[in-house]
């Protein structure tokens, strides 16, 4: 009998919660879950998730990292463009090291490199070291690696996710700028 009491009372909270549009914390583990083993992944459904739910943060990373479309949306194909992403990573650090550009205080050195390999990459990179971070593109991007940074990412998935949303930031924001 207070099974059936339970049931009824889970039930009635489901009900009331999906009322007012939203669903349990574990109903939307659940399915998030589901849409992420999907085949392929259904972006739309994706971005809809985590416009009206709360993401939880165990799932946060390889989430933006489908949104940002860094990890592809067939899950046969996640591992070797992960594998790819990172060597081109380590290529880049690795280059960004051999030039000794990174000269600062080791809580700013990582930060500085991801600049460094973020103008390189996108071909704006100067060997003049003052101007280096002054460019505008370097100062976007070292803000939004900032706060990528903080949430504690590991490196690779901190570059590439504050180079992909970077990337947008100019796609959506230049437009507007250069009308003025």
């Amino acid at each position: 009998m207070s099974g059936s009491h339970t049931d009824s009372s889970q039930n009635f909270r489901s009900n009331y919660y999906h009322k007012l549009g939203s669903t349990s914390a574990v109903d939307e583990k659940k399915n998030l879950k589901k849409l992420l083993s999907a085949t392929p992944l259904d972006l739309k459904k994706l971005r809809q998730y985590c416009q009206y739910l709360h993401l939880p943060s165990e799932f946060r990373c390889e989430l933006w990292k489908i949104l940002l479309e860094i990890s592809p949306i067939y899950q046969l194909t996640v591992k070797y463009v992960a594998e790819q992403r990172l060597e081109h990573f380590q290529k880049l650090e690795h280059v960004v090291k051999l030039l000794r550009l990174s000269s600062m205080d080791n809580a700013t050195d990582s930060l500085n490199i991801y600049v460094a390999m973020y103008l390189i990459e996108n071909r704006v990179f100067s060997f003049n070291s003052e101007s280096l971070f002054t460019h505008d593109e370097a100062k976007i991007f070292y803000d939004v690696i900032t706060a990528v940074h903080r949430m504690d990412f590991i490196p690779c998935d901190t570059y590439w996710l504050s180079r992909n949303f970077t990337d947008l930031i100019r796609q959506r924001v230049q437009p507007d700028i250069s009308s003025l």
